[in-house]
């Protein structure tokens, strides 16, 4: 098995919008995807496994914040590594970027203890965030080192390792510090 990295093509629509369906209940167009990329504000990065697109991700980045907008890895590459390591290449290409956010549908365990893993954190939770299936969803946040010492001290967005100890034993996901 070979897996690659690369940037996000306009031919990665068609097959993104095929994994897109599968993995969420609310997908983003096949147009929303082909749109998904191209400007300077824009990042967008493909998995591809023995050739065929696997997994994407999308991000916008402004000054020194980004948020994460989309990430997907198709149901038979998961559990491969793919998604953290789509992850860890957003982090590392963007190092001026010192703040990252994201939200995550509060059901989405497994999405979660990903981007725990990689070093986001709980911030908030958010009542009906989403709408379709209705679900409340998780505000999660990552600083960068650099971050991490400019925002010192900052409520809503400093280091919160102890967020989860505080939120509901049903909301928390195993090994959350």
């Amino acid at each position: 098995m070979t897996v690659r990295l690369r940037p996000f093509a306009a031919e990665d629509a068609a097959p993104a919008w095929d994994i897109e369906k599968c993995c969420f209940p609310d997908p983003w167009s096949e147009k929303g995807l082909a749109e998904g990329f191209g400007s300077p504000w824009q990042y967008a990065l493909a998995a591809e496994k023995d050739g065929q697109l696997a997994g994407y991700l999308f991000a916008q980045t402004a000054a020194d914040e980004g948020e994460l907008v989309n990430l997907a890895v198709s149901p038979d590459a998961r559990r491969l590594g793919i998604g953290e390591a789509l992850l860890a290449r957003m982090l590392r290409e963007n190092e001026k970027v010192r703040l990252w956010r994201l939200d995550v549908r509060c059901g989405n365990a497994a999405a979660r203890r990903l981007y725990e893993k990689t070093g986001f954190r709980v911030v908030t939770r958010n009542k009906n965030y989403y709408t379709d299936p209705p679900e409340d969803g998780y505000l999660m946040m990552y600083l960068s080192e650099k971050g991490a010492a400019d925002h010192a001290g900052c409520l809503s967005c400093g280091d919160r390792r102890d967020d989860a100890a505080a939120l509901p034993a049903s909301d928390r996901t195993a090994g959350a510090p």
